[in-house]
């Protein structure tokens, strides 16, 4: 968002204002920096823009909004070309890694839901996907004095007359009560207002999925090795490389 904040100073003096107002749109959709409601801020902004330069605003009716939902994938469709033709990032795909590991995006398993679906069923790909224990989850903290960790979850906890600590550790009170895995908490976990951590092993030692990490100079080889032997298990799986 922030490279968008300055490149629109620059669109505002070198473009027309329906070009600038468009392009700002489609960068902004682009970004999705909100968990819901991108679409009607995007939109109001457009309008916006649009008025402030003296043009009535639009109105995307529904019949159209195919369409309209075509011209974000021509624009993604058309920067990842002129990319590849600038060198900037392989032909063949987008990250040097996923020729490499031999990744197809195509076939990581989403039912269905992409930037557009509702965050509801966002939430539910979610849990589906990374599906854990539902009666207790953990919670990340920040101590004073610069600490941090995950614990679980409790509906009482600081709650007086009911929690005692700090003179009572949690694992030890007959009080504690476990605060269940939900999509009300995803839902806090995506929009950035908890950071939430899946107990991923079941009560009977048995998981729905692994989060494995590879990482020193044979990171890709590691990787590789990995999925190769997913694949041939008949097992979905899904890449990432992190920050």
């Amino acid at each position: 968002m922030k490279e968008l904040i300055f490149e629109y100073d620059e669109m505002k003096r070198t473009m027309h204002p329906v070009r600038q107002a468009a392009l700002f749109h489609l960068k902004f959709e682009s970004i999705h920096p909100f968990i819901d409601g991108n679409g009607q801020t995007g939109r109001l902004l457009l309008n916006l823009e649009l008025m402030k330069a003296g043009y009535p605003a639009i109105n995307v009716k529904f019949a159209d909004r195919r369409r309209y939902y075509d011209c974000f994938t021509a624009y993604k469709n058309e920067n990842i070309e002129l990319k590849k033709k600038l060198g900037l990032i392989p032909k063949s795909n987008t990250s040097p890694y996923r020729d490499i590991l031999n990744i197809d995006e195509n076939k990581v398993i989403t039912n269905g839901i992409n930037n557009y679906s509702s965050p509801k069923e966002k939430i539910k790909l979610f849990l589906n996907i990374f599906k854990g224990r539902e009666d207790v989850f953990a919670l990340r903290w920040e101590g004073e004095n610069g600490k941090s960790g995950y614990s679980p979850a409790y509906s009482n906890e600081w709650k007086k007359g009911v929690c005692n600590k700090p003179k009572i550790k949690c694992s030890e009170c007959l009080n504690r009560n476990l605060t269940k895995y939900d999509e009300d908490m995803v839902e806090k976990h995506l929009s950035g207002n908890k950071v939430v951590g899946i107990y991923a092993l079941l009560k009977d030692e048995t998981c729905n999925f692994l989060a494995v990490d590879f990482d020193k100079k044979s990171w890709m080889e590691d990787a590789k090795a990995f999925r190769e032997t997913v694949v041939e298990n008949g097992i979905p799986l899904a890449v990432e490389k992190s920050r």
